[in-house]
């Protein structure tokens, strides 16, 4: 009888081997089979994709996933856990923690209801960026305003540009702004727009721009330099002023000296004397003078009309430039220009004028043409015309004047030639009552 229960008893269990006398038997989850990256296999998308078959066993239990990344495949870092699905995108951030451009080691560990986990196979791959051109081959595109445009308003531009973006990578913009071509200001840092608004600017100047584009792995991609010029006269005239030869005077010496006044509050390192038979005074003469006059010793040719500008280089390495001016070289043998107005009346900077005023001035003609004038008269230090072809030495202005108000006049000779001299501009004051 004994021996009948016992070989019932062992038929029962060989019958039975899936199950125990508390419900089924147990079993670990089937290890996990890799997906991608696929050994050795360069990984160049961001984010990492991590892909895997989902894992399972005889009991069809729920199971969980653990990824780990190690950067020499014996010691590794959990960088996800509790994953229900087979699959994971690795985020910038994780890649830059733990992730190497060299060869890099993963895993899966799966675990089941019951604590019962399987370490899965590892596997390298090798994160390369490939998909990502040099920093210097891919750079953002200036659209507006144009390189080297003119005219741009002085209330300001919208400075525009375009990037070809990678995909999956997200990008800020940086845009540099000034007048220092090499030593440009933030204008605006870490914006995702592709444009910016300048704001106020300066007349007469040149300005230069340009954006840099950063991603969220600290890659940086810089664009060409782009520069554009605003319309107006520049307020640096105002403190680089030139004053011998006085504009459009005539019968200069073949060997002139040059004269200027600078009233700026930097200090000046040097300046640069321009001299051209051109308007724009574009030619370079002279570099590095140290003092605020310069007289030739080459001399230029005869009756040819001359432009001139200075360039002030201050010590903080900005730039300063005049106006330009032009005079008439003496004739070698021919009609000379009218010797420049000599204002008599009122005087310079003359306070409690009459608001009847008259503006007296001489003029010597060497050639003993006649002359006849062209007055520049009003309330801004640049005059408009009030007269031309004036024939006399006096000029009743149109009154009665403003009181307590200053007034700017000039006066530019002309002879029957054609040939002219032009005087300062001088202010006067008028009587408060």
């Amino acid at each position: 009888m004994l021996v009948l229960f016992l070989f019932s008893l062992i038929l029962f269990v060989s019958c039975a081997a899936d199950f125990s006398f508390f419900g089924p038997k147990p079993y670990k989850p089937s290890l996990p089979a890799l997906i991608n990256p696929f050994p050795s296999e360069g990984e160049s998308a961001d984010p990492i994709s991590f892909s895997w078959e989902i894992a399972g066993d005889r009991n069809q239990e729920l199971y969980s996933y653990d990824l780990l990344l190690s950067s020499d495949g014996k010691t590794f870092d959990t960088v996800a856990s509790g994953l229900t699905s087979a699959d994971f995108l690795i985020s910038a951030a994780i890649r830059e923690k733990f992730i190497s451009s060299a060869e890099n080691f993963w895993r899966v560990e799966i675990k089941d209801q019951n604590g019962k986990m399987r370490r899965g196979p590892v596997w390298s791959f090798i994160y390369t960026q490939e998909d990502i051109p040099e920093n210097g081959s891919l750079k953002p595109l200036l659209i507006e305003p144009l390189n080297d445009s003119l005219n741009i308003s002085q209330s300001g531009t919208t400075l525009k540009w375009s990037f070809d973006t990678i995909q999956g990578k997200t990008f800020t913009y940086t845009v540099f702004f000034g007048t220092l071509e090499n030593s440009l200001n933030e204008l605006i840092k870490n914006t995702q727009l592709m444009q910016v608004f300048t704001g106020t600017v300066e007349g007469g100047k040149d300005y230069f721009w340009q954006v840099k584009a950063k991603d969220t792995s600290g890659n940086e991609y810089l664009s060409d330099k782009f520069s554009f010029s605003t319309e107006g006269q520049s307020t640096q005239n105002n403190i680089l002023k030139l004053l011998k030869p006085a504009e459009g005077e005539g019968g200069q010496s073949i060997l002139p000296k040059f004269e200027w006044e600078y009233s700026g509050s930097s200090p000046v390192s040097y300046y640069k004397l321009h001299i051209s038979l051109s308007e724009g005074a574009d030619s370079l003469f002279k570099d590095g003078i140290l003092t605020n006059s310069y007289k030739l010793t080459e001399p230029l040719d005869f009756s040819k009309i001359y432009y001139w500008k200075i360039t002030a280089v201050l010590t903080n390495g900005e730039t300063k430039e005049s106006v330009v001016n032009s005079f008439i070289t003496e004739g070698e043998g021919f009609n000379q220009a009218p010797n420049q107005p000599l204002y008599l009346s009122p005087t310079y900077k003359e306070s409690d004028v009459s608001l009847n005023a008259v503006l007296k001035w001489d003029c010597y003609e060497p050639d003993g043409d006649g002359l006849y004038y062209r007055i520049y008269f009003g309330r801004t230090a640049n005059p408009p015309v009030a007269a031309e072809n004036f024939e006399g030495k006096e000029f009743s202005v149109s009154g009665p004047l403003e009181k307590g108000t200053k007034y700017y006049w000039k006066i530019t000779a002309f002879d029957e030639h054609g040939l002219f001299s032009s005087g300062d501009v001088w202010e006067f004051e008028t009587e408060e009552e």
